[in-house]
């Protein structure tokens, strides 16, 4: 009778942790069809690294997973900000951050080891030009181009397995310029796991 008193506590124990870490999720989408009972799973947008930069140039990525009927993507999302005197040219800004697909995302994990994942399609930052003009005797002009980038990678179990084991010290996202390197921000560093276990 003890043996049966004890498992069922270990059974809630069990359950009462899944729906803790269940609670902690936060989705901006979290819906199950009615007709065909696909669920429909998208984690919010974390930012990676500091949202707060003083430079002309800086680029802020952001991870969220989203999943259907248990197919999970990692999506990570750059936002760009770039201030600079010229007024630049339109090919500038239809090529500043192009990815190819089978781009590889490059991730670098707490213990040095390196996934891999091709992103899933091809990929044009949506880029915006702004004239801000100066007021007063001195005039300023400068030129703000803003950009945002959502790129799509393949979640399979393994690497959903290895995300959540350790935390994510570095990534690289290559495009067909450049390579842009993040360091993860130290209390951003378990979001890229948080985001694959919310996920089915």
């Amino acid at each position: 009778m003890n043996g049966i008193r004890a498992l069922l506590l270990v059974i809630a124990v069990l359950l009462s942790g899944q729906s803790a870490s269940a609670a902690g999720c936060k989705y901006q989408e979290n819906e199950t069809d009615k007709f065909t009972k696909v669920v429909t799973r998208w984690t919010k947008w974390n930012a990676l690294t500091s949202t707060w930069h003083f430079s002309k140039t800086h680029h802020v990525p952001y991870v969220s997973v989203y999943s259907v009927d248990d197919d999970d993507q990692l999506l990570l999302k750059i936002e760009t900000f770039i201030q600079e005197k010229y007024l630049p040219d339109e090919i500038y800004l239809e090529e500043y951050l192009v990815v190819s697909k089978g781009a590889p995302l490059l991730i670098m994990m707490k213990d040095e080891t390196i996934l891999e994942l091709p992103a899933l399609n091809d990929v044009r930052a949506a880029t915006h030009m702004a004239e801000d003009m100066g007021s007063g005797d001195d005039p300023v002009t400068m030129y703000r181009t803003t950009g945002t980038a959502v790129i799509n990678y393949p979640l399979d179990d393994a690497t959903k397995k290895a995300l959540a084991e350790q935390p994510v010290s570095t990534i690289r996202v290559t495009t067909d310029n450049s390579n842009f390197d993040f360091e993860i921000h130290e209390k951003s560093v378990n979001d890229i796991a948080a985001a694959v276990e919310c996920s089915p």
